[in-house]
């Protein structure tokens, strides 16, 4: 597989596998979500990882976020850790208040968790910024190998990446960035790096 086609594959033609959609967690926004303050069914929890996105206030944010996801069933718990941790809070302050509403809150009385979704809570400006580097870096690497003119790619980008729908970007984006800037002309496969390395608001 020539870098074109690569290139195609990561900036969302066909599959997709590349960016991640972002759901609701709280449970009053979630249509048929389960769950209750009594299941006794224990999934495995996970933590918040210390390169998580975010100040420690953000950080405890998305802890309580999944810890809530998870004991109301509208979200695994680590796989909405694995979101959580690529979002940058656009508040301290309402991180906390959040923080504090979402441990204390019941699985059926939400009306004081206004606010504290993943999407509410998400300051783009980073995750747009971070977005708009992915895709150039990518359309470089496709002009470097032959694949079109990388001013074109970058044009043609926002049909298939809406960088302004970006709300975070996973750790690993620095690795996946410079993963591509060297990749070989040949390669066979993107980086590993580069998957799901960026979320969308849907």
């Amino acid at each position: 597989m020539g870098l074109e086609r690569l290139a195609s594959r990561v900036l969302g033609f066909g599959e997709g596998r590349w960016l991640r959609g972002v759901p609701l967690v709280l449970c009053a926004l979630v249509v048929g979500c389960h769950g209750g303050d009594d299941d006794d069914d224990k999934a495995p929890t996970c933590s918040v990882p210390a390169d998580a996105r975010g100040s420690d206030a953000c950080h405890a944010w998305q802890q309580a976020i999944c810890n809530y996801a998870g004991k109301c069933g509208t979200l695994v718990q680590c796989d909405c850790i694995a979101q959580a941790r690529a979002i940058t809070c656009a508040s301290d302050d309402e991180a906390t208040r959040c923080t504090q509403a979402l441990t204390s809150a019941s699985c059926s009385a939400t009306s004081d968790l206004a606010g504290c979704d993943l999407v509410d809570m998400a300051d783009p400006a980073p995750a747009i910024a971070a977005c708009q580097t992915y895709v150039s870096t990518f359309c470089a690497a496709g002009e470097r190998c032959g694949a079109g003119s990388a001013t074109d790619c970058e044009t043609q980008a926002p049909s298939e990446i809406d960088c302004s729908k970006a709300i975070g970007v996973q750790p690993n984006l620095d690795q996946c960035i410079s993963e591509v800037e060297s990749i070989s002309c040949s390669a066979a496969s993107t980086p590993k790096s580069c998957e799901n390395v960026l979320l969308l608001s849907e």
